[in-house]
């Protein structure tokens, strides 16, 4: 192993990065989670609208995220993705508090459509495309550690929304201006200490300080002028095998851990536990998670992208036949499968392009993978909510193993050094990032 590629050396601005999108995928993920497991369920009765209905919507509003997804991707390479994803988030953060004035289903379906765009676009394709570019060698354990954040918020979102409602007996409002609250920080920490690239701050990719700072400089205007030069518009990633390869593996790890965290509990309460049992099982899931995103980051870097992303769907697959044998302990044994599951699925997709379309290319490729596997990925929640509902859970966890087993066979046929060899190919220059 490399171990400049795996130390854990990111530098100070490297690590305050790093806390930083652990902060946004755990304040997008707890608030939303808290909201389809929680606050929805409560919202439908005292209003009387359909719980299956409202859970749903998440579905359809991730169909028309990938439109946002698409523009984002044009507008990076013109704009700022740091001043995006502030603006983004401060959409967001009032978002967060204007959920508990709802009281019409339009509104409701207004901020449902906000949280979902922003979830998707703020910690995953802003913020994840400034982490490739901060850590692009050590993209595997930074990923590792940076999406500890989204289980930590599935687990701690709903945990947090039953103690602060149950326990502490706090109004809806003041609940979400919690959220809001951290919401808000995440966004000045953006302000203060993000920057797109290293450079633009005197620091070092990979924090590889073996360069000095006038060779710095010079390699942040290289990395502009060949960022401009990438031969990868639409029309050839879509004709490129391995970008559709990408998209169905990528896309079925987000359709399971979408599906599986956000009807975790209401899958619970179904098999007999009571509320507070459900929430504490869904916490072990995202502490498990919290570690399980570790090891698949270190896996990652050990021995691959493509290894460490088939190792994910057999996960998966476990989890699911546990998930059908009744028993309590196979249940828990079948959370904790979950939450490396849910831990390593958010990595892969910047692991995999970055490994393959390199940091001059990674601009291009992700926005439109990341779109496509999105329309696969939203799915989850319809999935589960709707086949639970005509079916059973049961049902639900054999077509989810199947599409995991499909996506351990899209894995196996991505051709890693594909994307290099047609670059070079079409345009006759060997890739030198």
């Amino acid at each position: 192993m490399n171990t400049k590629k795996s130390n854990m050396n990111f530098g100070l601005r490297g690590w305050i990065v790093i806390l930083y999108c652990i902060l946004t995928y755990f304040i997008v993920t707890a608030s939303k989670d808290a909201l389809l497991n929680m606050a929805a369920s409560s919202l439908a009765e005292e209003f009387g609208w359909n719980y299956t209905t409202m859970v749903s919507l998440n579905t359809v509003f991730g169909w028309v995220t990938v439109i946002f997804i698409l523009f984002g991707g044009q507008a990076m390479r013109k704009f700022s993705p740091k001043w995006m994803a502030v603006i983004y988030g401060v959409i967001y953060t009032i978002a967060l508090l204007a959920l508990p004035k709802t009281t019409q289903f339009w509104m409701y379906v207004v901020i449902l459509f906000l949280v979902t765009m922003i979830n998707i676009t703020w910690a995953q394709q802003l913020n994840n495309t400034i982490t490739a570019n901060w850590f692009p060698q050590k993209r595997g354990i930074v990923m590792g550690l940076t999406t500890i954040g989204l289980p930590l918020g599935s687990g701690l979102g709903p945990k947090m929304y039953a103690l602060l409602m149950n326990q502490a007996h706090l109004s809806f409002s003041a609940v979400y201006g919690i959220f809001a609250a951290i919401s808000a920080v995440a966004v000045i920490v953006a302000v203060l200490f993000i920057k797109d690239y290293p450079e633009q701050c005197g620091c070092y990719p990979d924090n590889d300080r073996s360069s000095s700072t006038e060779k710095v400089q010079a390699m942040m205007a290289e990395t502009q002028k060949k960022v401009d030069e990438s031969i990868w518009n639409a029309k050839l990633m879509l004709t490129t095998r391995e970008t559709w390869l990408v998209i169905l593996t990528c896309g079925f790890l987000q359709l399971f851990s979408n599906g599986s965290m956000s009807q975790m509990i209401p899958r619970l309460m179904a098999s007999g536990y009571n509320p507070d049992q459900a929430t504490n099982m869904m916490l072990v899931a995202a502490i498990t998670a919290c570690f399980g995103s570790a090891f698949i980051g270190w896996l990652d870097q050990m021995i691959g992208p493509k290894k460490a992303t088939i190792v994910t769907h057999l996960l998966a697959v476990i989890s699911c036949v546990l998930n059908i044998i009744p028993s309590t302990i196979t249940v828990l044994i079948a959370i904790g499968f979950t939450g490396v599951t849910l831990g390593g699925s958010a990595n892969f997709m910047v692991s995999l392009i970055s490994k393959m379309w390199g940091r001059y290319s990674f601009s291009r490729a992700y926005p439109i993978i990341h779109a496509m596997a999105q329309i696969i990925g939203c799915c989850g929640v319809l999935v589960f909510a709707q086949v639970s509902n005509l079916a059973g859970y049961n049902w639900v966890y054999i077509v989810i193993a199947t599409l995991s087993t499909i996506g351990i066979i899209a894995t196996a046929f991505i051709n890693m050094n594909a994307i290099e060899e047609k670059e070079l190919r079409i345009s006759g220059v060997r890739r030198e990032g």
